[in-house]
């Protein structure tokens, strides 16, 4: 009841109806926004796409490091069996201009993907906290169109 499942020769995905109210993300996130990061939003999949192939932590989990400083975007990832990588990408800051966040980086690429053509800004408040995904001035996407990603903790 309140199911439903689809199944493929390979695979079978199980979705449940939950009673109750959607978290209202309004009351999760911080309230001030101390850096927002405007960027083409394709150029940094696939920047992130690349840095996803290189960033494993010890438990397979695919991790990056995103960091601005002066205009740009770095993304570094590194894993220790194959080896660091920082790309660079250029991007509009407003606000505090040195920060960084840990985040999965398949996530990162989900998200920014899904903003299609156009730019995303990025709404950050500090390391440790969630990451807003929005659609920029120039993007198709539409104004609710918010994506939410969480920080990992990284060494």
């Amino acid at each position: 009841e309140r199911q439903l499942i689809l199944q493929a020769p390979s695979v079978t995905v199980g979705v449940r109806l939950v009673d109750g109210e959607p978290v209202d993300w309004h009351k999760i996130t911080a309230k001030e926004v101390v850096t927002q990061i405007t960027l083409d939003a394709k150029d940094a999949a696939r920047v992130v796409r690349v840095a996803a192939l290189f960033g494993r932590d010890a438990i397979g989990v695919r991790t990056m490091r995103l960091a601005s400083s002066k205009g740009d975007l770095f993304v570094a990832a590194r894993s220790y069996e194959v080896g660091d990588i920082t790309s660079k990408l250029t991007c509009e800051l407003a606000g505090e201009k040195d920060v960084g966040i840990t985040l999965n980086a398949e996530h990162l690429y989900e998200a920014l993907n899904a903003m299609g053509d156009g730019q995303a800004t990025l709404h950050l408040t500090g390391a440790t906290s969630v990451l807003l995904i929005t659609p920029g001035r120039d993007s198709p996407s539409t104004a609710e169109h918010v994506q939410m990603l969480m920080p990992m903790f990284s060494d």
